[in-house]
């Protein structure tokens, strides 16, 4: 059973709770969801593409590319969320026809945002098959901020990740609470180090919650650590397992309301110092990884890997300006199609000047332009990776 409602309904939310009782609705005393589940499938604008819960949901399907990629990342947020009950979230989108994407050039477009994006503000998985960068990068110039906005300021209401831009209502409440005098004293008053703990119905398992401060960054970075039932450390493959996504983070932690009451034992202290030792190691590792240039670099495909080598072997009859112009702007990440041709004009017959020249041609006529240089992060010692606040949570969801 399906349902579509208006953007502007007054009893939208009745319509959600019955469609995601279980993660959008209300509960009774006993933790059980008071909606009915009446419904399977919702049909919806973006009304519902912030702040809502959909988790108990396995399926979103876009039926719009919508300019801003961005919008496909809040969406896929609502259901691919810390809770879901499913293994796998299975997310599709409807691409437009061949004959209307070569007018707007829609894919090409939401492609070449992504890249801006990910060299900015970093990005999670939007397009299917596409893969973000390594991490953030906090430490970008002005200039590639400015150049970013200028193209679309959306992008930069927040970066990316499985929680999906959610990160706003945090920053709301947190501004709300700081309005209080006394709140914000003692807040400010806490020590570097502090920690707490408390149940989250919400979620399944138990971890630890770090907020960290590296250097001089003012950007707090987050790490999570799930453990198991005896407070200890997960391990995958000899590895251990800690998730690096400042929303995920803020999601574990988060008690709903002040109100919540605070739970500790002694082994969940104790255990807090050998997660923050992973979470440590953690975080100096990715931003170690952050302060190489060669890391930094964009993840061109095979085929734009091999023209540039092509012309910077064989591109002596362009001169030395047009040569480098078009080497730089084969290390851009293209969009499928712009990728399929270069590998179309390598593969055809001649010489390598026609070959070039063939590649010059399909560069040009996408409109790829020479991809600004990330700045890399300033090195830091283990030292300067300092422990701000902790948090302990039980996860007390079946």
């Amino acid at each position: 059973m399906g349902v579509t409602f208006p953007a502007f309904s007054s009893s939208w939310w009745l319509f959600v709770a019955s469609f995601a009782p279980e993660t959008a609705g209300s509960f009774d005393a006993n933790g059980n969801p008071v909606s009915p589940d009446n419904f399977d499938i919702i049909l919806t604008t973006d009304v519902l593409s912030e702040g809502v819960n959909l988790q108990q949901a396995g399926r979103i399907i876009n039926y719009d590319l919508p300019w801003n990629p961005m919008r496909i990342v809040q969406r896929h947020g609502r259901v691919d969320r810390i809770g879901s009950k499913h293994d796998k979230v299975k997310m599709g989108l409807f691409f437009p026809a061949s004959h209307l994407d070569e007018l707007l050039h829609l894919e090409e477009t939401l492609e070449r945002k992504l890249a801006q994006a990910e060299a900015a503000v970093g990005a999670g998985v939007v397009l299917p098959g596409r893969n973000p960068s390594k991490q953030v990068i906090f430490a970008d110039t002005r200039e590639q901020i400015e150049q970013l906005y200028n193209e679309n300021p959306e992008l930069l209401e927040s970066r990316g990740s499985s929680a999906a831009l959610s990160g706003e209502e945090y920053r709301r409440r947190l501004s709300h609470e700081m309005k209080d005098a006394f709140t914000r004293h003692d807040v400010g008053a806490l020590p570097y180090g502090s920690g707490s703990g408390f149940e989250n119905n919400r979620i399944r398992g138990n971890g630890y919650v770090f907020c960290i401060k590296i250097g001089a960054n003012d950007k707090p970075w987050f790490r999570y650590v799930p453990v198991d039932e005896n407070w200890s450390p997960i391990q995958d493959d000899g590895k251990y397992v800690v998730n690096d996504d400042m929303l995920t983070s803020l999601v574990v932690a988060d008690p709903a309301d002040s109100t919540r009451e605070r739970w500790m034992s002694d082994v969940v202290y104790e255990q807090a110092f050998e997660a923050w030792k992973i979470a440590r190691d953690s975080a100096f590792s990715d931003w170690t990884y952050l302060t190489d240039p060669m890391n930094l670099k964009p993840d061109s495909p095979k085929a734009f890997r091999d023209a540039s080598q092509l012309v910077f072997q064989s591109g002596q009859f362009l001169t030395a300006e047009v040569q480098l112009e078009l080497i730089g702007k084969l290390n851009a990440v293209p969009s499928k199609k712009v990728e399929r041709a270069v590998r179309f004009a390598l593969s055809m017959g001649g010489s390598d000047q026609e070959r070039i020249l063939a590649v010059k041609e399909e560069v040009e006529a996408a409109g790829l332009q020479k991809p600004e240089p990330a700045k890399p992060l300033d090195a830091v010692t283990q030292n300067q990776v300092k422990l701000v606040c902790w948090m302990a949570v039980k996860g007390g969801k079946d």
